[in-house]
């Protein structure tokens, strides 16, 4: 088969798989809270990992850990420990549709961390992608109402995924600068690591205060091993299959698939109904976020060329 065409596929398919990350709030239907539930998740997916990750258990690999005990403590907390537990959180009271469009926003707040943080260089490209952007997120907030807009009267929900989409953005900030020498199965696995240690004050109070609402239904459970294994482990493992084959460049622009998927699933399993502001903000959204991070594919396009013309 066709290199490109499977490419396309891997990236396709683990769109598709974390895009039913975003139906989990409404099947578990408040059955686990979100803390609990998270918890739950990456605990799946790092007892997967453990028996193929006990070489890591090395006096080298302690001494690499402590060397980059900061880059996995902030990674950790903001990919693991934190965004996921907003999405759930977020999904008690906004509908499927506004959690995957909303996080989309991600590639704009890497944008104004680089400029805020790294002294990055405001491109024109930039501004009007954020604005965009902006306008679009806020169309889709309001319900299209200048009321809400100025009562400030947005669901609380939409307000816990606009934080997750920041938290989702300092992690990925992050692993761009992978510490050298580590493999993804070593990076992914540690941050899970630290990820969970991290949970473990929030998943204790929890425990205390709301394990008596836990209802370990069929869902719950499908819930939690579907997350645990396909949006934690083979969902990241296709991805950086279908950058092997065509490329972060053409992969990236399939990740705008994922509100697409999210939404197509919402209306045939949970009959959420799609009005005309979620699809102009659908619209907004993605072409703001692909235009404000047109810049970075471009800079990759570039830097792999020169690459090539080394060799």
């Amino acid at each position: 088969m066709n290199k490109q065409l499977i490419g396309y596929f891997y990236g396709v398919l683990s769109t598709l798989i974390w895009s039913v990350n975003y139906l989990v709030p409404k099947a578990v239907n408040g059955n686990i809270s979100p803390i609990a539930f998270n918890t739950a998740r990456w605990l799946v997916a790092f007892l997967i990992l453990l028996p193929f990750s006990l070489k890591f258990f090395t006096k080298e690999n302690f001494i690499i850990l402590k060397r980059d005990f900061w880059f996995y403590t902030i990674a950790g907390i903001t990919g693991i420990s934190i965004q996921n537990t907003l999405i759930y959180l977020a999904g008690q009271t906004s509908p499927t549709i506004n959690l995957s469009l909303i996080s989309m926003t991600s590639g704009v707040f890497m944008v104004i961390i680089a400029i805020i943080f790294f002294k990055r260089k405001l491109h024109y490209k930039e501004f009007f992608g954020i604005l965009i952007t902006v306008f679009g997120v806020l169309l889709l907030i309001s319900e299209a109402s200048l009321s809400n807009i100025m009562n400030l009267n947005f669901k609380i929900g939409d307000l816990y995924m606009l934080l997750g989409a920041i938290s989702f953005a300092v992690y990925s900030t992050f692993v761009r600068k992978k510490p050298e020498g580590v493999s993804n199965h070593f990076m992914l696995f540690f941050l899970i690591f630290f990820g969970l240690i991290y949970m473990l004050p929030l998943t204790v109070w929890d425990v205390i205060h709301n394990s008596s609402k836990y209802n370990f239904k069929d869902e719950v459970l499908f819930s939690i091993f579907y997350t645990g294994i396909f949006a934690s482990l083979i969902g990241y493992y296709l991805w950086n299959k279908a950058i092997d084959k065509i490329g972060i460049v053409k992969t990236a622009a399939i990740y705008y698939l994922i509100p697409v998927f999210s939404a197509f699933l919402a209306v045939i399993f949970f009959e959420e109904r799609l009005y005309y502001y979620d699809v102009l903000s659908l619209v907004l959204i993605v072409f703001g976020v692909s235009f404000a991070s047109s810049l970075d594919f471009a800079k990759v396009k570039k830097l792999r060329f020169v690459r090539q013309k080394k060799k």
